[in-house]
């Protein structure tokens, strides 16, 4: 089931992306991220509510609020490198946010099974492609590509860091957890 679950979060992460990256080109990636995060926001409160497991108290709060600004700031990153660069490009490198939580897993004495290891490898080696010179085959010359790509890293790094913070508190409270994330990412600039 897990397995389900998340072949799911990467069909949803996908779509997210795509409309993501399609709009910011033509509106404000403050706006992107108004729509987005009030959406994802209004989805936790339903079904927090609708399951009477809407809870907020202080340590998820900040957790929330922690994690939000986390992922509101590698969203920023994110759309940057998609208004500078391929969305292919920009989101598979976005993509790599995988390896921060499996580092912080393998940092805190957690094994790393063979699968996460070939993932890791397939990864980093798909990095290593898209930062190679002539790396990308669509004519984009190798040092304009470097700029998105560093963006997009960027927001990877600012990624896991919030899925490191979510995934500590929201097991215990993944509705409240989830909705003071998406909250803060379109408070008032």
């Amino acid at each position: 089931m897990s397995s389900l679950l998340a072949l799911l979060a990467a069909v949803l992460w996908g779509v997210w992306s795509f409309g993501t990256g399609r709009y910011s080109r033509t509106m404000s990636s403050w706006t992107v991220i108004l729509i987005s995060g009030s959406a994802a926001a209004a989805v936790y409160l339903g079904v927090g509510v609708l399951t009477d497991n809407l809870i907020f108290d202080a340590r998820h709060v900040m957790a929330g609020l922690l994690g939000g600004i986390l992922n509101g700031a590698g969203s920023i990153l994110l759309l940057r490198a998609y208004a500078r660069g391929k969305l292919g490009v920009a989101s598979s490198v976005s993509t790599s946010s995988v390896l921060v939580p499996l580092g912080f897993s393998f940092a805190i004495g957690q094994g790393i099974t063979i699968a996460s290891a070939f993932g890791i490898v397939v990864i980093l080696v798909g990095l290593a492609t898209f930062a190679a010179p002539g790396g990308t085959t669509d004519g984009i010359r190798w040092g304009r590509s470097l700029a998105p790509m560093a963006l997009a890293l960027g927001s990877a790094v600012f990624y896991g860091a919030a899925i490191i913070v979510l995934d500590i508190r929201a097991r215990q409270n993944i509705y409240g957890t989830m909705a003071m994330s998406e909250s803060s990412q379109f408070s008032p600039r």
